[in-house]
């Protein structure tokens, strides 16, 4: 005899099931790469604290005075120190999985071009996202790097520099958790946790500009229109590419 159609009814849930889960559970399943890699920072960030101790609340000195910059200098605390590049690791995963949440959020779409469909808030624009960061910040450095000896400004630029790894590190840190809340926060809307990293980025940026204008200030080797040609050269005139660049593939 022909079964009702009422019959097949049953089943129905069961097949799109997927589909009653909450948004950040079939989000959290998805997402066990984005675990493991926060679970490998913690890690990180223990050993840090173990091995260097001193030296990273020496950082965070150095964060609001000058005077600790120079000792951390003058002790060559240089830029390939284990506890550095490990803590610049932290705050490039953490800056692309931020910005490889806020692509899914907000629909930027950028790299999708190169995914299949679905596949915009996975590993893959993740890595892409990383990499961009990465090569951002190579190019970065080694136009500083030129500029330090076109202007024969070796002491100058190498604080510059240190500023830029030292505001980049502690705001890895800082962005860890805000990282972790917006792939699995389900009380707080991950919008919400987008804004306020972008927020914190944004002061950060404008801190660091402030005191690399004081570190110029106080050299009497170069004029302040030459330290705002500077700033505006090698801050806002990238951040203004990597924007418009952005902004072409949305």
């Amino acid at each position: 005899p022909q079964l009702p159609d009422t019959a097949f009814a049953i089943t129905e849930p069961a097949q799109s099931g997927e589909e009653l889960l909450p948004e950040h559970l079939r989000n959290t399943e998805n997402n066990t790469w984005a675990a493991i890699l926060f679970f490998t920072c913690f890690a990180i960030l223990v050993w840090a604290k173990v091995s260097y101790s001193k030296r990273i609340n020496q950082f965070f000195e150095a964060f609001f005075s000058n005077r600790y910059i120079k000792q951390m200098i003058r002790e060559e605390f240089v830029f390939s120190h284990p506890l550095s590049m490990a803590l610049s690791l932290v705050f490039l995963f953490s800056a692309a999985l931020l910005l490889t949440q806020a692509n899914h959020h907000y629909q930027w779409h950028i790299f999708v071009q190169w995914l299949s469909p679905g596949e915009e808030t996975g590993f893959a624009v993740f890595l892409k996202f990383l990499f961009s960061i990465t090569v951002f910040y190579a190019v970065k450095i080694l136009a500083i790097r030129l500029t330090a000896i076109l202007f024969a400004a070796g002491e100058e630029i190498t604080e510059y520099l240190f500023n830029l790894f030292l505001f980049n590190n502690i705001l890895g840190i800082l962005l860890l958790p805000l990282a972790i809340g917006a792939v699995f926060a389900s009380a707080i809307s991950p919008q919400k946790i987008l804004l306020f990293s972008g927020g914190l980025v944004l002061l950060a940026f404008l801190f660091r500009l402030v005191k690399c204008i004081y570190i110029g200030s106080i050299t009497t080797k170069f004029s302040k229109l030459y330290i705002i040609l500077y700033i505006c050269t090698l801050e806002i005139l990238p951040l203004i590419v990597v924007i418009k660049s952005f902004s072409g593939s949305t």
